[in-house]
Formats: structure tokens, sequence, C-alpha cells
């Protein structure tokens, strides 16, 4: 089998018009981020037999760079994938008006050209989670999501109202397209009008469940609250007098007492006590002058630790403790 020529190396010269005979598909076009001045754009797919290259040009560089590189012959969701995962082969939404296409047509190249859209790419995700056969099914029943070079926005501004509103509404937020139209009455039809009106019951459903979890939370938070009551004397009297307890000076009063105060209550709603033996504290730092605390009742304990741009577990070892023997003593 013969293979077809790579487009010249950046910087030379070639025809587009040569390119496209050769099986290259071609995205040229005109636009423009600033008033009065307008740039050139090319977006190149170059299929071989054994692989296929995503090439970039226009004014912003001399001649053509090579962006992405597959192996194996050209596959348009591949495609597609590649263009939603590189901001340099997207497009501000400006460069679609004049765009000119060669060498694809119909729903292929609608998917491509909305990853292209550096706005709309997010919905790749959503069209891509459906096989093809619901892809061409998606598009019967709710119309191309192009109309010429010109976005359907009546249907975009659909799927985005589904996917960033009523998703989250109805508490199903990282479904994808093809898990929402599995749960939805319209899993065969793929329309999106029979989608919302799934979407609204379940966002009724959604309304429920929270108030049946805030009333359950609310109780839980009332149940806790009485028995910490008898103990809030006590709470108080370790926080005021930490100092006389602890036998380290080193560390921020307001910081530490915040976080010994959740420490006491998660374990009094535990054991219905105060803790009865030495407590070790341990601290690093996070920011400046900000601090992680963690507590136990020995004094070697392991943390993920963050130096500079890297985090790592390591065994530390407590910075002082606390007395709570003492302190339960003084208590009677």
């Amino acid at each position: 089998m013969q293979m077809q020529p790579s487009l010249p190396n950046p910087g030379s010269n070639f025809s587009l018009e040569d390119a496209h005979e050769r099986g290259a598909i071609i995205f040229q076009t005109l636009g423009s981020c600033v008033p009065g001045l307008t740039f050139k754009a090319v977006r190149v797919i170059w299929p071989h037999p054994s692989s296929v290259e995503f090439w970039y040009g226009g004014d912003a560089i001399d001649g053509y760079e090579l962006i992405e590189k597959l192996e194996g012959p050209l596959d348009y969701r591949k495609a597609a994938e590649v263009f939603e995962s590189s901001e340099a082969l997207q497009l501000p939404d400006a460069y679609f008006v004049e765009m000119k296409i060669k060498g694809l047509s119909g729903l292929w190249k609608e998917v491509i050209l909305i990853a292209m859209n550096e706005e709309l790419s997010w919905i790749t995700e959503h069209l891509l989670s459906l096989n093809n056969r619901q892809l061409k099914q998606f598009r019967k029943a709710n119309g191309p999501l192009m109309r010429g070079t010109r976005f359907n926005h009546t249907l975009l501004s659909q799927v985005t109202e589904i996917m960033q509103e009523k998703v989250v509404q109805a508490d199903m937020g990282f479904s994808t397209f093809a898990e929402l139209f599995k749960k939805s009455s319209a899993g065969k039809s793929l329309s999106l009008a029979e989608l919302q009106q799934d979407l609204e019951v379940w966002i009724k459903k959604a309304k429920v469940r929270q108030k049946k979890l805030e009333r359950e939370q609310e109780r839980i938070r009332q149940k806790q609250e009485r028995l910490l009551l008898p103990y809030r004397p006590d709470i108080e009297f370790v926080l005021k007098n930490l100092e006389q307890y602890a036998n380290f000076d080193d560390f921020t009063p307001h910081q530490l007492q915040r976080n010994l105060e959740r420490f006491l209550k998660e374990y009094i709603l535990a054991n219905h006590s105060l803790p009865n033996q030495t407590l070790y504290v341990f601290r690093w730092g996070v920011y400046i002058r900000q601090y992680q605390y963690r507590f136990a009742f020995t004094n070697k304990t392991r943390a993920i630790i963050r130096q500079g741009s890297k985090s790592e577990e390591k065994e530390i070892t407590a910075v002082g403790s606390i007395d709570f023997k003492t302190i339960r003593k003084d208590l009677k």
C-alpha cells in the first residue's frame, strides 16, 4: 500500500488544495477577537493508512505545526477527542462564521466542529458517550447540531440547560448523555424534549429527598447538641486552660483550639466522656501561619505532607501533648 506524503515541515509553503486532493480534511477560516483585526486559521486532519496527523496553521505561525499524531486509520470519534483535549487546535466562537470545510460533511463534521469550538468543546464528551447508532438517532430526533457552518444554538442551549442546570437539580451531576438516556423513557427516541420531561420528575423527587435529608440532619444535630450539653462546661474549661495542661508553647492558639474543640466533640459523642489519657498533638504547615492539626493517643502518626508542589505521606512525631488525666482530676 502506497503511503500518502505528509504535510511539509513547519515554515515551508504548500497548497491546501493539493493537500485536500491527497486526502487531508481542511478547516480554513478568518476570525477576530479584536475589533479591526482579522486572522487566518487553518486546521488539518491528515489521514494515512497507519496513522492520522493533526496540523495547526494560520497567521500565528509561519507554515504549519504538527500538534498530534494517532496510530491507526482515521476514526472520526478519536479525531473529535483530539480536538476536545487540545487547546492548541481549538478556536474562539467568532472564527466559525467564515469557516470553510473540505473533505468532511454530515454528523461528524458537526461533532468535530463542536470539539474545535473552545466555548462548546465540553459538550463533546456527552455526545461521544453515545455510540454511533445513538448519535445518528440523536441528530434525527433533535435536529442537526449545525446548519451549514452555523451552530444550532437553540439545540445547544437546550443541551447546556440540561447538562449544567437540570442534571444538577436532579442530583445527577456527573451523568453523561448516555447514562441519562439509559435511565430515561427517552432511551430509544433520544429526544431531548422527552428527557426534559423526565428530568422535571427527577428534580421533584430530588427536592423531596433533599428535604428529608435536611430534616434528618437537623434531627441528628439536635440529638448531638443534647448529648454534648452536659459536657460544654468541661470543653470550655479545657480550651480556656489549655496552656496549663499542654507541654508545648509553640502553637497558634485559635487554630489549635478550634481543631481541638472539634476533636473533643467527636470523641464525647463516641465515648460519652472526655479522654482520660495523654492526648498527643501533631501539627504541620499548609500555608503561611496556617497549620493542619491532628490528635491521637500515640506519639507518632502518618500524614500527607506537602512540600512545594509535591505531597508525600510521612511518619511524623507529635509536637507535644495534653494531659487529660490531670484535667479529669481537676474537673472532679
